[in-house]
């Protein structure tokens, strides 16, 4: 399916490897470590300084353009596969590279863990330390000692390039490293020595599946990004929630990996987003008022200041906690990286001029990833027929697929069981909620009509007489409107209706009760398109997915204790 490529860098202390929490008392530097307290190398640093690497071989002849772009991959604006007919769609989609890097991690102990060294610039005129410019540097290792940082590279099986020549290229990049991290022109980070194993295959799982309804268990190995939010114009916040399209992705890429075409399954399977151990969205309807829970759906008339999950401050433990097994919600670690393109030619941070004389603009990018610890995320996946292909995937999940969101992390099935939707069609009222965001109307629907109206037409095209609701809204705009725009030619966020979301409603003679419970809700008339390539708000990719009845609301209409 897939190999791992052990690497191993040596390098002679000390190096300066910043890490992303604040030093401590007189430290002003901390270096990297991973969740484990160990020292590392972060990948996107291996990848960069190995890509430059490639770089000086391909000016020097030694190395083929095509072999650093399969290997690495491309930019935004620059792919190679097709020209595309709209820049603003086709040409904003990076092309993903062959190698999957991860943190080189040193094992060994320090053996002075408040060792630290000092920096100071001096003042040329006087020959005097410049005020302000010491540096206090962690320094754990004695100067000159032997450093191991050891790790895998993964290399996903691509057209025109062996894994020999994947080995190969990192032999020959790691051979032109001579130094890592930060002041390398003052004899920190010094490379003495790099080792590229021989590569090992991974292979498929051999699984049968229970049924064509799982409920899954994820464990993923490293911090990851996705579905990140852009909080300002170069910090990208990254969700807890795994959406089904990432998983997805991840699945496409594995079948692309063994050469089994498999377009159309995976088009139909639907795999739901995963939440950290199985973390469910609280219901809209829920209220606080004087130390009591409350569920509002009735419509019923209360006394009192009732606060919304809008106005919750400390709340929501305790409104978990009231809620009772089943409402748990791990405590999720994150953790903050920054980055900086490197001008080849100067081997500096890359800058980009302003015009005119004016302030120019740096190529520098923050993120801030999930850990995932011991935490195992959940999710179900549904199969439209049990056989070969949905085994296989059963398959290449249980071994581990990687490419998982920015970091490139691997995703592995750890366990599953089957998961039968529930019936509701004997219900003279159902209780919908939504566990995951839904495009049920289209946005420009949005600016014409009330959201009571739109809610109203959505369910009655569906059977159903919609009673009474609570439900929020986000707009999604940015890439998703370029890349899946609502109408030919024209900009328009999309509005999604968010989880937590709840609907009373009174099911006609032609509602398809069932089939919503095990499928979701789907997106409005009109709106469905196709595949994932025109509407990234498929059921199939885990949105508009339902819970029947997920509290008491009888019970809760009367105010429970927290």
């Amino acid at each position: 399916m897939y190999w791992r490529i052990p690497v191993t860098l040596k390098l002679r202390a000390p190096w300066v490897v910043a890490g992303s929490k604040a030093a401590g008392a007189a430290l002003d530097v901390e270096l990297a470590r991973n969740d484990r307290g160990q020292f590392v190398l972060p990948a996107t640093l291996i990848k960069g300084n190995l890509r430059d690497a490639c770089d000086q071989l391909v000016e020097e002849g030694q190395m083929a353009p095509d072999t650093r772009d399969v290997l690495f991959g491309t930019e935004s604006g620059t792919r190679r596969k097709s020209s595309p007919t709209d820049p603003r769609i086709v040409a904003n989609e990076p092309e993903r590279g062959a190698l999957v890097f991860g943190e080189l991690v040193c094992e060994a102990a320090p053996e002075n863990p408040r060792a630290r060294t000092q920096r100071v610039q001096i003042e040329p005129e006087f020959g005097a330390a410049r005020e302000g410019h010491l540096l206090f540097i962690e320094c754990p290792f004695p100067f000159n000692a032997e450093v191991a940082f050891k790790g895998n590279v993964l290399f996903c099986p691509a057209e025109r390039l062996s894994v020999t020549d994947a080995a190969n290229a990192l032999k020959m990049s790691l051979g032109r490293l001579f130094a890592i991290g930060g002041m390398k022109s003052i004899g920190f980070g010094r490379v003495i020595g790099q080792d590229v194993a021989s590569p090992e295959p991974i292979s498929a799982a051999t699984v049968a599946a229970p049924a064509t309804r799982l409920r899954v268990r994820y464990v993923i190995d490293r911090p990851f990004v996705v579905d990140a939010r852009h909080h300002n114009s170069n910090l990208m916040i990254g969700s807890e929630t795994v959406p089904g399209g990432a998983i997805k992705a991840v699945l496409a890429r594995g079948f692309a990996m063994v050469g089994v075409e498999a377009g159309e399954f995976i088009s139909a399977l639907q795999i739901g987003h995963a939440t950290p151990a199985g973390k469910r969205a609280l219901p809209l309807s829920l209220s606080v008022s004087d130390g009591r829970l409350f569920c509002n759906l009735d419509g019923a008339p209360r006394d009192g200041h009732h606060k919304f999950a809008l106005d919750w401050k400390s709340e929501e433990p305790d409104v978990r906690e009231a809620l009772g097994e089943g409402w748990e919600a791990p405590d999720i670690t994150r953790t903050g990286s920054t980055r900086t393109a490197i001008d080849t030619e100067t081997l500096s941070a890359a800058y980009e001029p302003g015009e005119d004389g004016g302030e120019g603009a740096g190529k520098l990018f923050s993120q801030v990833a999930v850990v995932p610890g011991e935490t195992c995320w959940e999710g179900v996946i549904s199969a439209p027929n049990a056989g070969g292909l949905f085994e296989q995937a059963l398959g290449m999940l249980k071994t581990g697929l990687p490419g998982l969101g920015k970091t490139g992390a691997v995703i592995e099935a750890k366990s599953w069981e089957s998961d039968a939707a529930p019936s509701g069609a004997a219900l003279d009222t159902l209780d919908l909620c939504l566990t995951s965001d839904a495009c049920l109307f289209p946005p420009y629907e949005a600016m014409r009509q009330p959201l009571d109206a739109l809610y109203l037409h959505y369910f009655k095209d569906l059977g159903f007489e919609l009673q009474n609701w609570f439900a929020l809204q986000v707009l999604k705009g940015g890439y998703l409107a370029l890349r899946y725009p609502a109408r030919a030619g024209s900009y328009t966020p999309w509005v999604l209706t968010l989880a937590g979301s709840v609907f009373r409603l009174k099911p006609g003679n032609d509602a398809d009760v069932d089939g919503i419970l095990h499928n979701g809700l789907p997106p409005a008339s009109g709106l469905a398109r196709e595949d994932w390539e025109t509407f990234p708000f498929l059921r199939e990719n885990g949105f508009g997915q339902v819970a029947l009845n997920i509290v008491d609301h009888a019970a809760l209409s009367q105010g429970v204790r927290i």
